[in-house]
């Protein structure tokens, strides 16, 4: 059964306690939103568990997975957060789950919870209007930390990026107008950051582009794509 936790600045924060499992929920909407207040909710949870018929659980751990270099593991990249941004949508519109929680659970490995995190803050950022420290300050509730995203290398780290840094680029995107999920185009996204399609993104809409090479003859090296 849910238990009120705290309510502050339009959100409920809500701790839901299934016996026997440890875990953190949180509720991102707002009140003001009566057709989805009290029903998106984020947990941790070191055991899998089961819907019922108030509560439908789902996970993305293995289904939105992030492909690394060397020792990165995140943040998910834009394609993965649309496709995310839009089940939790689906979700809350479906007419089966109209009357159930929605809880977006991770489980026990840090680099998997902390791009949960992510995905989760960043349809706060997109969605719901909030602030990249409010999203932040809601995924902190209580003790819960994350790791924070490292270089595609291996060996110790110099640079780190924190879930707030990436809140702040997606919130500063929306804001130029480099962002706009309303027009994002999921298939082209996808069609061009693979390697063999070039490995390349937009960093500023038709200004400013990011691809690996040049180099100067087309060929496949270590089973990396080179481009002329």
């Amino acid at each position: 059964a849910p238990r009120r936790g705290l309510e502050k600045e339009g959100v409920t924060l809500v701790a839901f306690e299934p016996a026997g499992k440890t875990n953190v929920r949180v509720v991102t909407f707002e009140k003001s939103q009566p057709a989805r207040a009290d029903r998106l909710c984020f947990a941790i949870l070191y055991s899998r568990p089961k819907s019922a018929s108030n509560v439908h659980y789902f996970s993305i751990d293995n289904e939105l997975e992030y492909e690394n270099f060397y020792a990165d593991f995140g943040p998910l990249n834009l394609a993965m957060v649309y496709r995310y941004c839009c089940k939790i949508n689906k979700k809350l519109k479906s007419i089966t789950m109209l009357r159930k929680k929605i809880v977006h659970f991770t489980g026990s490995d840090q680099r998997k919870q902390a791009n949960a995190a992510f995905l989760v803050g960043c349809y706060m950022v997109i969605y719901l209007g909030r602030t990249p420290e409010e999203a932040y300050r809601i995924l902190i509730f209580g003790e819960t930390s994350y790791i924070p995203f490292r270089d595609a290398a291996y060996g110790s780290c110099n640079f780190y990026i924190t879930l707030l840094d990436c809140f702040h680029a997606v919130k500063k995107a929306m804001q130029y107008g480099f962002l706009n999920f309303n027009s994002f185009n999921l298939d082209e996204y996808e069609h061009y950051e693979k390697a063999e399609n070039g490995d390349l993104n937009w960093i500023i809409p038709d200004r400013f582009i990011a691809f690996c090479g040049p180099h100067s003859r087309a060929r496949l090296e270590s089973g990396y794509h080179q481009h002329s």
